[in-house]
């Protein structure tokens, strides 16, 4: 996440993990599948506790508590009416698929709002971790739930975003069409805008990737 630019989700180096592209195709069905099927890679199905995917995740104790209420919200919106459960774990000992981290030093965002890095096979996603920047795209955090004030991030939707990366969706941009109202846009949305709920382009993408059985 960037801001006022295009926002890649990692950073420039491979270091040995495939990069994630933020293109989609020209075609309005096209778009839908792009943005779900980002080089193939998905969770695999897991039924445990009833649920048909599930990613267990947890969240850095270095942040502040309004920020875990902000991140955590991000989370759940996509556990609506789709078929993802993001599952916030207590414990780093429990099963962890994801990690969210605060980051405290400035390297290695380079104006970087947040970034997200999933990991795993050529099929298969086997992890992924999420970073927030103290100190955001040379800004500040809005953790509040009111209108962010001018010249602040909005944590949450920036959070609703960096989970959409976490099952490898694309950016809902391309040349031919855009869908500036999705979470997944590929821009900071300025005050007193905010993305923070999914849309039916976003959850779309999920259902193209993620079906129902």
């Amino acid at each position: 996440m960037r801001k006022s630019v295009h926002r890649p989700r990692w950073l420039p180096a491979r270091l040995g993990v495939a990069m994630l592209s933020a293109t989609l195709l020209m075609s309005l069905f096209a778009q839908t599948v792009a943005a779900a099927d980002n080089m193939g890679r998905k969770w695999p199905v897991n039924d445990e506790y009833g649920y048909y995917y599930r990613i267990a995740w947890y969240i850095d104790s270095a942040f502040p508590s309004s920020f875990k209420s902000r991140i955590y919200e991000g989370s759940i919106q996509w556990n609506i009416d789709t078929h993802l459960y993001f599952e916030k774990q207590t414990s780093s000992n429990l099963r962890t698929d994801m990690y969210v981290y605060y980051v405290t030093s400035l390297w290695p965002f380079d104006n970087f709002c947040a970034a997200t890095q999933a990991n795993g096979s050529s099929s298969q996603l086997t992890g992924a971790t999420i970073r927030f920047p103290h100190v955001p795209c040379s800004s500040t955090w809005y953790s509040g739930t009111g209108t962010p004030p001018s010249n602040t991030i909005d944590l949450l939707s920036a959070a609703v975003h960096e989970f959409g990366h976490a099952v490898e969706l694309y950016h809902a941009y391309d040349p031919y069409a855009r869908h500036s109202e999705a979470a997944m846009w590929p821009y900071i949305p300025t005050s007193p805008d905010t993305k923070r709920y999914i849309t039916s382009w976003d959850r779309a993408g999920v259902h193209a990737m993620y079906p129902t059985r």
